[in-house]
């Protein structure tokens, strides 16, 4: 046995492992298919109590010999992978080449990784064990080779796991991995994805994939666009990848498609290149904004023709079944034009005249009446508005008025709107005050998820800067929105030797005569179980202290309010909130505001806001519909037994038009007996490494 240096800095390694527990996941999985495996199986080995206490990861590939692992394993960076682009014995497309992978999976929350490979040297088979703990990152055990009647492949153990790894297991685990490998299963049918007995089946949940080029003039590459749609739903994502598929970082689609479950892949050599700078692919990177503009144009594009295609395919269908009300062809050039006018409104009715939903006579009746109004004129509509909604005259006078000013579709998308956000604070205040959710909410992988995609609920003013990242990358977003090059410095804010995590960092711009100056808003939130008291307050006097003193910004027109959020506070602490002007403001100077609010404060706040438009419209948040928008857009971070029957994080597929046939159903994984990974007799049998 060997014990190897690697020469890299410590804040490197510290880095790689404190990425995302599904990015640690993903490595172990990329590298087993990077070593040509076929198969590749996850799994959970749990205490008596529920914890995680290790993963593993198994595959079937060609292994490490003893001469690569030295090598491999004894350095960052100058992977073999660089001088190639596919695996050595199968020819397939490579993904990891930096040689980082190995340390991002104590990204899990582990204590060691421990890896067994076996590998084939000149007719015989060796079995090596490497092993890298966290606490002395720096160093790789490796074993002397002993010969083994094992099978080819490697077992990859993340040991000694102490925190929770959030998002890389159950459901959002399995998930977050079909969109990650979805591309290269589909690619390769022989090869396999299993998480803990469930199979990741491409065939059933890829219901359509193009590829798109992106026309834009760089000096890194090509770049291309992955649209994937889904037969299930899953939570929706733009992924920017190097040029092979590899996802290093991830963010919001940034388009209106309502009728599609999609997730999109940017493919870009400049994503690699350039990955330290991710953090800042939403505040206008230089190179970042034209590629992702351009993929959001290329989305646009692709969607917009893929509803027309729709639109033609359940004309069709009409035709076919005889209800459409037009059975000449078209002669004229106004007779175009007004059949085209047609088809485009009836498209845009049909989810209410087919599927299934009325007969044949039923939706001949409907196409007729749509024809009768489109040639009698706008007269003819305002009777059906007159007649059918009941509207008065006054009312109808007033809606001429608005559809000179706007469209009914964005009347109707607002009012959807302020209806969705008076259900969502509804069912957040059932989420985080109701004594039973409270117990089974966690903070990190479920609230905070959720709050992330609503912080309108801190004012409207504020945008997403970042959310879940360190102060010091906080803070150098800061000077980034500043344009303050000159402030750059990469030494870490620390607190008591430690870096610090911050839940949300909302931030606005307050012009101050022509002066370049933010406002940033810091959310600390908690547990809704947890109740606010000294400690948690001296949490955020901390990042404030952190923030306000640190040298690099001390000079700059910045302002911050620092809020810790939790369903109660202590009574040691609830004088503070009662001092100055304003409830649950604890500290308020020039540079900063430091408060302490609860989820009931949270939400009045909120619910105020909209107390007007909701009485205009007549809205009642106390229905069932509460309950059905958290379930549809967030059911997948619920708790389990709050998640109940309705379809969660994005909108079904546009259904199939034709009224005789019913969608298919997706076919989600199901579970099975989870296979074992390496037995007690292989580790037992194993060499050991000290």
């Amino acid at each position: 046995m060997a014990t190897y240096s690697v020469s890299v800095a410590t804040d490197h390694l510290g880095r790689l492992m404190a990425r995302k527990p599904i990015r640690g996941l993903s490595e172990l999985v990329w590298n087993a298919f990077d070593a040509d495996a076929d198969k590749v199986q996850i799994d959970v080995e749990r205490s008596v109590a529920g914890g995680v206490d290790a993963i593993v990861v198994t595959d079937d590939g060609h292994g490490m010999s003893p001469e690569e692992a030295k090598l491999d394993f004894s350095r960052l960076g100058g992977s073999w992978k660089h001088s190639t682009q596919t695996t050595r014995g199968k020819g397939r497309s490579l993904h990891g080449s930096n040689g980082e992978g190995r340390w991002t999976a104590f990204a899990l929350g582990g204590s060691s990784v421990r890896w067994e490979t076996v590998a084939e040297v000149d007719g015989k088979r060796f079995l090596t064990i490497i092993q890298i703990l966290r606490e002395a990152s720096a160093k790789v055990e490796i074993s002397d080779p002993v010969p083994t009647t094992r099978d080819i492949g490697t077992i990859a153990r993340v040991e000694g796991i102490t925190t929770d790894p959030h998002g890389a297991l159950g459901d959002p685990g399995l998930n977050a991995l079909t969109v990650h490998f979805a591309l290269h299963l589909k690619k390769y049918p022989d090869t396999s994805l299993v998480m803990e007995g469930r199979t990741i089946d491409v065939a059933d949940l890829v219901e359509r994939h193009d590829v798109i080029p992106l026309d834009v003039p760089n000096t890194r590459g090509p770049a291309e666009l992955d649209i994937v749609e889904w037969s299930k739903p899953i939570d929706r994502a733009l992924y920017y990848c190097d040029e092979r598929g590899l996802a290093l970082g991830e963010g919001k689609v940034g388009i209106h498609a309502p009728n599609y479950v999609f997730t999109a892949f940017i493919r870009w050599r400049g994503f690699a290149e350039l990955q330290d700078q991710l953090l800042l692919e939403d505040l206008g990177h230089a190179e970042f904004a034209p590629i992702i503009e351009a993929a959001r144009e290329a989305m646009r594009a692709h969607f917009k023709s893929r509803d027309a295609e729709w639109a033609v395919a359940v004309v069709q269908v009409w035709k076919d079944e005889d209800s459409y009300p037009y059975d000449k062809p078209v002669q004229t050039e106004p007779e175009r034009i007004e059949r085209e006018l047609f088809d485009l409104v009836a498209a845009t009715a049909a989810p209410a005249i087919s599927l299934g939903k009325t007969n044949k006579e039923t939706r001949k009746l409907t196409l007729g009446l749509i024809r009768a109004a489109l040639e009698t004129g706008p007269s003819a509509l305002r009777r059906v508005f007159a007649e059918v909604l009941k509207l008065s005259q006054g009312q109808l006078d007033e809606l001429d008025r608005l559809l000179g000013r706007t469209t009914l579709a964005n009347i109707v998308k607002t009012s959807a709107m302020i209806c969705d956000r008076l259900d969502f604070l509804a069912d957040l205040e059932d989420l985080v005050c109701s004594p039973d959710s409270q117990k089974r909410v966690t903070e990190r992988s479920q609230l905070h998820r959720i709050v992330e995609q609503e912080t309108w609920i801190f004012g409207e003013q504020y945008a997403v800067a970042s959310s879940d990242r360190s102060l010091t990358q906080c803070l150098e977003q800061h000077r980034k929105l500043l344009g303050r090059d000159e402030l750059a410095d990469e030494s870490p804010v620390l607190l008591d030797g430690k870096r610090q995590i911050v839940d949300l960092m909302l931030w606005r711009g307050i012009p101050q005569g022509g002066e370049n100056s933010r406002q940033f808003l810091i959310v600390e939130l908690k547990r809704p179980s947890v109740v606010v008291s000294r400690d948690e307050l001296g949490q955020i006097e901390d990042y404030a202290r952190a923030v306000v003193k640190d040298s690099r910004f001390t000079d700059t027109a910045t302002k911050w309010d620092f809020i810790v959020v939790s369903t109660e506070v202590h009574l040691n602490i609830e004088d503070r909130r009662h001092q100055l002007h304003e409830v649950g403001l604890v500290t308020d100077l020039p540079t900063h505001r430091i408060s302490v609010l609860t989820w009931a404060q949270v939400i009045k706040n909120a619910q105020y806001r909209l107390a007007y438009v909701q009485k205009a419209l007549s809205v009642d948040a106390a229905d069932q519909s509460a309950a059905s928008y958290m379930q549809r857009e967030y059911g997948a971070l619920l708790p389990e037994e709050m998640r109940g029957t309705t379809p969660v994080s994005a909108p079904p597929p546009r259904p199939d038009p034709r009224p005789e046939k019913k969608p298919a159903a997706a076919s989600a994984p199901t579970p099975a007996a989870a296979a074992p990974t390496a037995t007690a007799a292989a580790r037992e049998s194993a060499p050991k490494v000290h």
